[in-house]
């Protein structure tokens, strides 16, 4: 399959709550340019009309000097094995200009990063 946007491993934890870090909502599986793929507890999880808000945590080596907080708009999900847990695919929705530059910037560091496996 070819596209697009090369995706990215980022396993890290994610949050519903957007200015109080608290209960992990669950974690990344990988990103991109476009969206972000994640696993999350479905009973933690409020969608409203296809869209929910995170907190993405920040890998400290990356001296992005904040975690990102996102809007996302469902665009796949998948039911697991593990109970109260599914897949979701998500693009990014209402993107800032210092929200995208920390992604971007990010995306670079995940590029350098000897850990990362491109997934395209």
């Amino acid at each position: 399959m070819n596209r697009k946007f090369n995706r990215r491993n980022l396993c890290t934890l994610v949050f519903k709550d957007l200015n109080i870090i608290s209960q992990p909502l669950g974690f990344t599986n990988n990103i991109s340019e476009s969206g972000i793929a994640l696993w999350v507890n479905n009973t933690k999880l409020q969608i409203k009309d296809n869209t929910f808000s995170i907190r993405l945590m920040i890998p400290e080596k990356s001296n992005i000097d904040s975690d990102i907080n996102l809007e996302l708009q469902v665009i796949w999900s998948e039911i697991t094995l593990i109970e109260n847990y599914i897949k979701l695919g998500c693009k990014y929705k209402n993107i800032s200009d210092e929200q995208h530059e920390k992604l971007t910037n990010l995306l670079t560091y995940l590029d350098k990063s000897i850990y990362n496996i491109n997934l395209a």
